[in-house]
């Protein structure tokens, strides 16, 4: 089907298109439901003509034809063509919430249709209650006979924020949620309802995303409100389905490593609307010109200010709830609420309702922030949600709903947007925890259309179970992978920059010692004695040392150096993560400084970093140890075999322990240039195969825990260098496709994460 543009009054030119020809109507899921003797209802903050309420009822070439998608609803209407109603509809909707009056009232009462029909009227002649604002729709009496639409707004409904503030006689989305369930019960019988918070969307097309997150938690309000609605006669959800989703995703970001920020409160604290201030000292963090920045920023949109940053709506930024506005750009622009940027000017308080937040690309002032391509979340709760798991097509969704819910004609609400936690139960004797540094949602999508097209699929969306995970730190807003390996390995949360060290343990920035001129940064490690304050910490146990201490083989291999935050989160204790050359101590069994609790030590080490283990020298190891031990040496009298490159991992005997240490100084390479600048090195996939085979040889019956770390994504990600990233993404996915290939999931179990997101 082509989408051809409507004419002016809002109706379709759909047949003008030959491709258009002989097209025919898909069912969709209201229809399907309504098919099957249930109740129907649509809720929404937007217009009910607008594109997503009208996919659940109406069937035309193009979104904007509103007038007539607006007549499909009417029963029994004297439209023709695309005008005519829906007769998949039967009776007609059962409960119509929202926004869009004028595409039901003729032009010569102010609404927007020139075939002069009154579609309310037409609709109160088929048992229809008509209430258009807030007072009407909380005083509508219910009864099994109920057929109500509520058209509250010409257009689309207010934000959340204004309609509180102005105390605007329209209903809330809970509001009308609740009311649209409670016609939905009376007649004694399953339904289907959709309900959008739709104005998110606005709101962000508009960079303004004080408005879009006060909808997204009027929304979230919606969804508290279903649940509780529901479980009063459904207390265990068992003939309920509720699902929340999103229909696409946008361009926005978190900025900088900022400190907790808290809840907003006008005011007194602007949380996430506030200006990044950085986490060691709660300092405004800065550009390149010393000017402050915002912690919530766009990929695309309207910009704020040219020059790099250095013009006053810039350089005058506050974290106030007051617009304080300065001069705008010259020229005619004016934002989706009607203000005139270049009369007004532009809000300079990062909390005022109107300020609108900084894009990296500017789109122009005629255009809008846009769609962003990420993937979206996805919960479902109740009757059949544990059929929604893994990565899935859209389209998947209604073929899920249609088998779980309306085959069935299961009682079911389905809402759009929210989360959800799914649980499984069972032992595992072997665990491989997989984890992508810095690879958040965009870099997972990108990866699989880089990799595979969209219609592709990584190996780690074919997993079945998935969740979203909170990433903050003790101390910031945006974690950095010390403290948010360390969450996941000891179960705590610490501050940025600690290690494996119980909460409050206070970052302390090791120093350098110069050797022949050559500064070894890191080398004097500052951190407390352990238990000496509180501020000192003392070691939090890891998952790791837990599986060590239950007989298990255990291990650690990672594309970043082996002391690393990530990997060093395994097996380490210390206040800061820069103290490399003290980690290194650790893994090694009777040396000074080594971690008792690795017993006999970690089985399997592969990564980078030689230099934190050999001695400095400064012809060939300039970055070497400065306390002269040679730790590769000592871990060999261990009874370690002892790598340097890819023969050597394959040589080695699986019985053994083994330590692969495959770069010099630093990471390993990324796998966009390891075939040509470091061929000898393993790839991820190769370290994960051989750390497998190792780890069973030597854990027998009870077992083995792995850690996997594809570490570069991170780096890449950090240099803004995409190709590198998502090349390094795919050798990540690699790795898990191999372990999957290698082991019983019956005994074993695989987890897949990552430890923050990128901008």
């Amino acid at each position: 089907t082509v989408a051809t543009k409507p004419n002016d009054d809002g109706t379709s030119t759909c047949d003008t298109a030959a491709e258009n020809k002989d097209k025919k109507a898909v069912d969709s899921l209201l229809e399907l439901a309504k098919a099957q003797g249930m109740g129907t209802g649509l809720v929404t903050t937007t217009r009910i003509t607008h594109a997503t309420p009208a996919t659940t009822y109406a069937h035309v070439c193009h979104r904007d034809a509103e007038n007539d998608i607006a007549a499909q609803l009417v029963p029994g209407g004297k439209g023709t063509g695309y005008a005519a109603f829906n007769t998949k509809l039967k009776d007609g909707v059962d409960v119509i919430l929202g926004g869009g009056l004028r595409h039901f009232k003729p032009t010569a009462e102010g609404g927007k249709r020139a075939d002069g029909r009154d579609l309310v009227k037409e609709l109160q002649t088929q048992g229809y209650t008509f209430v258009a604002n807030g007072t009407d729709f909380k005083n509508y009496k219910v009864d099994k006979d109920s057929k109500l639409v509520g058209l509250f707004a010409n257009s689309h409904l207010n934000y959340d924020l204004d309609r509180i503030k102005k105390k605007i006689d329209e209903p809330s989305l809970a509001e009308m949620t609740t009311k649209a369930i409670d016609v939905l019960q009376a007649k004694n019988k399953s339904y289907f309802l959709m309900v959008e918070g739709g104005r998110i969307d606005h709101a962000l097309h508009d960079t303004n995303a004080k408005r879009a997150l006060q909808d997204t938690v009027a929304f979230d309000e919606a969804i508290k409100a279903a649940i509780e609605k529901v479980k009063m006669t459904d207390p265990e959800l068992k003939n309920t389905l509720i699902v929340v989703t999103a229909d696409h995703d946008h361009t926005m970001v978190l900025n900088g490593y900022t400190q907790i920020s808290g809840k907003y409160e006008q005011g007194k604290n602007a949380s996430v609307l506030g200006l990044v201030k950085h986490y060691t000292n709660g300092e405004y963090s800065t550009d390149v010109n010393g000017n402050k920045y915002p912690i919530i920023g766009f990929g695309n949109g309207k910009k704020r200010a040219e020059n790099d940053r250095i013009e006053a709506r810039v350089t005058q930024l506050t974290e106030s709830d007051n617009c304080n506005p300065v001069a705008g750009p010259a020229g005619n622009y004016t934002d989706s609420r009607g203000t005139d940027i270049s009369k007004d000017g532009w809000c300079t308080g990062s909390a005022a309702d109107d300020f609108q937040q900084e894009a990296v690309v500017q789109t122009g002032f005629a255009d809008n922030e846009s769609h962003g391509g990420t993937d979206v979340f996805l919960g479902a709760t109740g009757a059949g949600s544990e059929n929604f798991h893994g990565n899935i097509e859209n389209i998947e969704v209604f073929k899920l709903i249609h088998q779980l819910a309306i085959k069935s004609s299961a009682l079911m609400l389905a809402l759009m947007m929210g989360s959800s936690v799914a649980n499984a139960a069972g032992e595992a004797k072997n665990i491989i925890f997989f984890l992508g540094d810095g690879m958040g949602p965009t870099v997972v999508t990108a990866s699989r259309i880089y990799g595979y097209g969209e219609d592709g699929k990584l190996t780690m969306d074919t997993l079945k179970r998935t969740v979203r995970i909170k990433t903050y730190s003790e101390d910031g807003q945006t974690t950095d992978s010390a403290p948010s390996m360390a969450a996941y390995m000891t179960g705590k949360k610490t501050r940025n920059e600690v290690i494996g060290m119980t909460p409050g343990t206070v970052a302390v920035r090791p120093g350098s010692i110069v050797m022949d001129g050559n500064s070894l940064s890191g080398a004097d490690n500052k951190c407390p004695t352990p238990g000496s304050s509180t501020e000192a910490g003392t070691p939090a146990e890891t998952i790791l040392e837990l599986a060590k201490a239950n007989g298990k083989a255990v291990g650690a291999i990672t594309t970043t150096e082996i002391t690393h935050a990530t990997p060093a989160a395994t097996y380490s204790h210390i206040c800061h993560r820069g103290a490399q050359y003290h980690i290194a101590r650790q893994l090694v069994p009777g040396g000074e400084g080594f971690n008792s609790k690795l017993l006999d030590g970690v089985n399997v080490i592969m990564g980078g970093g030689r230099n934190h283990f050999t001695p400095y020298n400064a012809t060939n190891n300039s970055r070497g140890r400065p306390d002269g031990r040679n730790l590769l040496n000592e871990l060999r009298n261990k009874g370690y075999t002892v790598g340097a490159n890819k023969t050597d991992m394959n040589n080695a005997p699986n019985n053994k322990k083994y330590i692969g240490v495959y770069s010099d100084t630093s990471q390993l390479e990324f796998d966009l240039d390891r075939e040509k600048t470091a061929p000898y090195q393993p790839s991820l996939a190769e370290m994960t195969s051989k750390a497998i085979d190792m780890l069973q040889a030597q854990g027998g019956d009870k077992g083995y825990f792995l850690m996997v770390e594809g570490g570069r994504i991170d780096h890449a990600l950090h240099a803004t260098n995409a190709k590198r990233a998502l090349q390094d993404t795919i050798a990540f996915d690699n790795a898990i496709k191999t372990a999957l290939s290698k082991v019983d999931l019956k005994d074993t179990l695989i987890v897949v994460t990552a430890d923050h997101d990128h901008v």
